[in-house]
């Protein structure tokens, strides 16, 4: 190749880069073979290629940078709204758990003050029978002593042959008859002893029934905190509600809610219920858990009861309840009153979390 021919070459070069940084259907031209003087030689057209895919590299990243801006302020939104949520479960949590070892030490230190109590009485009753069991012995070896002594004076004394059967016998029947006295009093010491080890065996019971139902009362305290009404759902005095803002149909709605664990509302108070409707000042109409979908005209509540709201008191956009109106809505525009309405339509919707204590 002469110089000229290489020299008309590199001052097409910047023009063909221009292009390739500005047009990709122009790179994608470029760098196929065809249409090209046959003046430019492979190792041009290479570069050409090159500096075109570093344009595409570039496009491609800057579309990625906006894209992880924008991921990184969603993050930030997340992580504050998890630490809110965190600090409202600790507050709660340590509440709870202060209140619950309050209680659980107050039912301990009563059982053991009682079982203190009973163990004191019945120290105090073995000493005594202790006591009692001393003298007992004290009287048997008197007794034996002073037998000891009379059968040796017996040898002093000279009776009759004939009495000597009967003065054994007597002996024998009075120490028979003290014998037996004390024997009386021992076995009803221990029948009272039994009766009271017996009081303080129901005692030690009855602390242990306490014990199990104070640990009751701790399981049951647990499931409810399961239950507590926590953010994004707020207690509004009759209810745990919670509103997305987000205009779905009927039932779309309704799954919403059982996403969150919840369902449609179903007022307590529904005159209450208004009255938080209206703080909120809406301005469209409010999906809320009740349809006669599958019986025209018998409406019910999403659990299955019967609506105890008057349907006379309906606001009917038509005058009358049509087939294809089968969700109830508020509607905004009139009063706050229950309408009845085509379920496909969308409204604003309420969830209701249900907290049983159980």
């Amino acid at each position: 190749m002469d110089l000229k021919a290489t020299y008309s070459q590199l001052l097409l070069f910047p023009l063909i880069l221009l292009f390739a940084g500005t047009s990709h259907a122009t790179i994608n031209y470029a760098t196929d073979n065809e249409g090209l003087p046959p003046c430019f030689p492979q190792e041009f057209l290479d570069q050409v290629k090159c500096c075109s895919e570093v344009g595409d590299v570039k496009w491609t990243l800057d579309r990625n940078l906006d894209s992880i801006g924008t991921l990184q302020t969603r993050l930030v939104e997340v992580e504050s709204m998890a630490r809110d949520f965190m600090e409202n479960v600790t507050a709660q949590s340590f509440d709870l758990n202060t209140k619950l070892s309050d209680s659980y030490n107050a039912i301990i230190s009563s059982s053991l003050e009682k079982y203190a109590e009973s163990q004191s009485d019945t120290a105090e009753e073995i000493r005594r029978l202790r006591k009692e069991s001393s003298t007992l012995q004290s009287s048997f070896q008197q007794i034996k002593e002073k037998i000891d002594t009379a059968g040796k004076n017996l040898g002093n004394i000279k009776v009759k042959e004939e009495e000597i059967p009967q003065m054994v016998a007597d002996a024998i029947t009075k120490s028979h008859s003290s014998l037996t006295t004390e024997v009386v009093m021992i076995n009803s010491n221990v029948e009272d002893l039994e009766s009271k080890l017996s009081d303080l065996k129901k005692t030690v019971s009855d602390a242990g029934s306490r014990m199990a139902s104070a640990e009751a009362d701790i399981n049951r305290i647990a499931k409810v905190i399961k239950n507590l009404c926590l953010p994004p759902f707020s207690w509004q005095g009759d209810g745990c509600y919670y509103m997305p803002f987000t205009k779905l149909s009927w039932q779309k709605a309704r799954d919403t809610c059982k996403e969150l664990h919840a369902d449609l509302v179903i007022p307590r108070d529904y005159k209450h219920f208004v009255n938080w409707l209206l703080s909120l000042n809406l301005e469209d109409d409010v999906w809320i858990g009740a349809t006669d979908s599958e019986k025209e005209g018998n409406w019910v509540w999403i659990n299955g009861k019967p609506l105890d709201i008057d349907t006379k008191e309906f606001f009917r956009w038509n005058g009358s309840d049509k087939e294809e109106q089968d969700c109830l809505e508020i509607c905004t525009h009139s009063g706050y009153r229950p309408t009845d309405y085509e379920c496909e339509h969308e409204n604003y919707f309420i969830c209701q979390k249900q907290i049983e204590i159980v």
